[in-house]
């Protein structure tokens, strides 16, 4: 009987270290899945660790585009430019600031204004009267007519605008060459300032302006982004020059997915 008291209470000894020993080195550990395990590690203490998920990184859709820079020719013949920034995977359209180049052209138009004169009006005469006395008669003066004023008009012409594309069909990533051409009666017109407006498929514009050269030419290089949306660019275009009526021409091409 006192064998089996003591064999007992070696047992709860057992149980009691046994609890305590667990109780201060288990760590426990919240793995995948959401099952904790206990970690028996000598010395270590109790850790409860929660592995999170990885959110996606966010993409920035502007990180290899890289926009043209808009240019204007102003009125004193200087070209100023500026820099068009990326928003979401497109690039947006700038107007340069002519602040400092202003010139002011002023035409003088002269008018020819012919005198008119007026012929003195002639002076009666008398008719005289052979026996007997009479009243003289006035002849009525002749009216001489009066020149109309004349003013001399200047004759303007309107010039012809043409619009030609390297492609009627541009891929996205690629470059499309606008060529504008300005003519008087089939003839080159040098010097005309031509404006250029760009508009993509999603509304967005981009605008180039300069001086044709002397063959009437004014072209135009524009890389379309490769995350631009596809559909129908529009190119409108006009042409101005002192002596003639403004001219405008337009044209369409399509923007496609880039292949291979």
């Amino acid at each position: 009987m006192q064998n089996l008291l003591a064999i007992m209470a070696v047992v709860v000894v057992l149980v009691v270290v046994g609890v305590g020993y667990f109780s201060t080195t288990g760590n426990v550990v919240l793995k995948d899945g959401g099952r904790p395990e206990i970690s028996t590690s000598p010395g270590a203490t109790q850790d409860l660790v929660l592995k999170e998920t990885d959110e996606p990184a966010e993409v920035d859709e502007c990180k290899n585009i890289v926009c043209d820079k808009s240019s204007l020719v102003c009125t004193d013949g200087v070209k100023v430019f500026c820099s068009n920034s990326c928003k979401d995977g497109v690039c947006g359209s700038c107007k340069p600031d002519c602040k400092g180049h202003e010139k002011v052209v002023e035409i003088k138009k002269t008018q020819e204004n012919q005198a008119t004169t007026q012929s003195p009006k002639p002076t009666a005469t008398s008719v005289p009267s052979s026996t007997v006395s009479q009243t003289p008669i006035s002849t009525p003066p002749e009216e001489t007519p009066l020149p109309s004023p004349t003013a001399s008009q200047s004759q303007e012409t309107q010039l012809s605008v043409s619009l030609s594309l390297n492609s009627q069909t541009i891929q996205r990533g690629s470059d499309v060459v606008i060529t504008a051409k300005v003519t008087d009666n089939q003839s080159p017109v040098e010097a005309a300032s031509v404006d250029m407006t760009l508009t993509y498929a999603s509304g967005t514009q981009a605008s180039n302006s300069s001086l044709t050269d002397s063959n009437g030419e004014f072209i135009w290089t524009k890389r379309i982004g490769g995350n631009s949306k596809t559909g129908t660019f529009t190119v409108d275009a006009k042409a101005t020059k002192s002596g003639y009526l403004d001219g405008t021409a337009s044209t369409t091409f399509e923007v496609v997915n880039a292949t291979g």
